[in-house]
């Protein structure tokens, strides 16, 4: 999410550590946490994982402005920014937390789906 963040000329914050909320993201070095965030129904993350999630999470950056074509479709307690989606153009999607880290396997089903109904077709 970060590094999608930057190519489209977006911000990050450098250092959540030195946040008073910033332990919410990463409480503990080496430890993943959790924590919830609040989804925006009518996005594609919406869609799959409802109106909130509680995600595993280890970071200690954030976006802290949105680049170019992209907007903000989930946060956190403190209002950072969990997840985005382009507002042009083909899917892209990117999330702040750890996935692979969680038990819920909705947000991969959804992007497996989205893959596959996106894929051009060849004739």
């Amino acid at each position: 999410m970060q590094l999608i963040n930057v190519a489209h000329g977006g911000r990050l914050n450098q250092a959540l550590e030195e946040r008073e909320s910033g332990t919410l993201h990463r409480p503990q070095v080496g430890v993943f946490g959790d924590h919830d965030v609040r989804i925006d129904q009518h996005s594609w993350h919406g869609r799959v994982l409802g109106s909130s999630a509680r995600v595993p999470t280890y970071h200690h950056q954030s976006v802290q402005e949105l680049g170019r074509d992209l907007r903000a479709v989930a946060h956190a307690e403190d209002g950072e920014i969990e997840a985005f989606e382009s507002c042009v153009g083909s899917p892209l999607l990117g999330v702040q937390w750890h996935p692979e880290e969680g038990s819920d396997a909705a947000l991969f089903r959804g992007f497996v789906e989205l893959c596959s109904s996106s894929r051009p077709t060849t004739s």
